[in-house]
């Protein structure tokens, strides 16, 4: 290969890794509005402080190719933390509120582990929640709410001419102790029936750089006494996590930096 090849195909993967963070998102996301919300770079995960708020599920697009089928069933995963959390319901579905309604007087089953709730291959990873106390709320999207297309770790623009299936649910978490917060999750198994569950496991999930969680009291967004903390990044020997998609672009532009390295020892 040229060398000139060589150095468009770096340029190339350096660009398109940035213009991936830019603008693409994930087929679906999650986010909250309240007003103490914030997007956590250390563990990829918007945050809120707020007992009361809004959880907010998305899945682009409304625009084929990339057309959602807003006649399968997804799941919002609705988790106890800190990770290993095993108390009872009267601490956790009894007193955090969907709509105003208790989990329990929904009819959801409390479970212990990790999602899913049937144990199928494609489970989430544990990433620092679980196993752990959830709940799994099965719903539908309406076809005709949509917002603009964005990106819910920096709130900009993606995705220009097509727009994202919106849900919204209310959570008032205002009566758990201030030593635990909630963990969510968002995913589908691409089934047309509720609570199927698909045997080849999870079809889309939101990334876990797309997730959200609530954490009573202001506390730190990652308390190692509570749970499994990704390790901060210092000192001159540390090598910084990359937040996906953009890994394997700058895998691709570090295997051309290397070509380039080849060909001038020859």
């Amino acid at each position: 290969m040229k060398l000139n090849t060589q150095i468009k195909l770096l340029c190339s993967s350096v660009l398109l890794a940035s213009a991936v963070s830019a603008y693409a998102v994930p087929t679906l996301q999650l986010d909250i509005e309240s007003a103490n919300t914030s997007y956590d770079t250390t563990t990829e995960t918007i945050v809120t402080n707020d007992a009361t708020f809004q959880m907010e599920a998305y899945a682009w697009g409304d625009t084929a190719p990339n057309l959602i089928d807003t006649g399968v069933w997804y799941y919002l995963s609705v988790a106890l933390t800190p990770k290993g959390s095993n108390v009872g319901p009267a601490a956790f579905g009894d007193v955090v509120t969907l709509n105003g309604d208790t989990l329990t007087s929904l009819g959801l089953s409390m479970e212990y582990g990790k999602p899913p709730i049937e144990t199928v291959d494609g489970e989430l990873a544990a990433h620092g929640i679980y196993d752990t106390t959830y709940y799994e709320i099965a719903f539908q999207f309406d076809p005709t709410v949509k917002v603009a297309t964005y990106n819910t770790q920096d709130g900009s623009a993606a995705n220009a001419g097509t727009k994202m299936y919106a849900k919204y649910f209310d959570f008032d978490t205002s009566a758990l102790a201030d030593n635990y917060g909630v963990h969510f999750d968002l995913y589908t198994y691409g089934d047309t029936i509720k609570g199927k569950k698909s045997s080849t496991g999870i079809t889309e999930f939101a990334p876990f750089s797309h997730d959200a969680e609530y954490l009573a009291g202001g506390d730190p967004m990652c308390d190692p006494t509570k749970e499994d903390c990704i390790p901060v990044c210092v000192g001159p020997n540390c090598v910084p996590t990359v937040s996906e998609p953009s890994t394997l672009l700058l895998m691709g532009a570090g295997l051309a930096a290397l070509g380039l390295r080849k060909r001038f020892k020859k």
